[in-house]
């Protein structure tokens, strides 16, 4: 039996490949959280297979072109150097820093006895 791949959560309604975009199958769309190939359409999928034309797709987090070369014929993101995607890493530290701003202005607030005695000193 084959081991069910949860962490592909990422869903597309059209063929990843940059220079197709066809709407996908209702097939394809419900397969797209179990394999990776499922992001591109059934045309694109069968010119991969015979070498005719290549499939390139963006990374979700930088952008960066991939093709089948970079391993994974659809896989989100790239890798450098053997780290996640440099977008990836840039998009977590802006929310982590959004969230411990949230949480500081959260206890300047408790802190002055409520929101009708705290005066703003920090923006979000």
């Amino acid at each position: 039996m084959k081991k069910i791949n949860h962490t592909l959560s990422h869903v597309d309604l059209v063929c990843c490949n940059t220079y197709c975009h066809k709407p996908l199958t209702d097939y394809e769309f419900a397969r797209q959280t179990k394999s990776y190939k499922y992001r591109f359409c059934i045309r694109c999928r069968s010119n991969n297979r015979k070498k005719n034309l290549a499939i390139q797709w963006k990374c979700l987090g930088c952008e960066v072109l991939m093709d089948g070369t970079w391993g994974i014929v659809g896989r989100y993101y790239c890798t450098v150097n053997g780290k996640r995607c440099e977008g990836v890493r840039k998009r977590r530290c802006k929310e982590a820093n959004i969230r411990n701003a949230r949480i500081k202005l959260a206890k300047a607030i408790i802190e002055a006895g409520g929101i009708e005695h705290y005066h703003a000193r920090i923006t979000i």
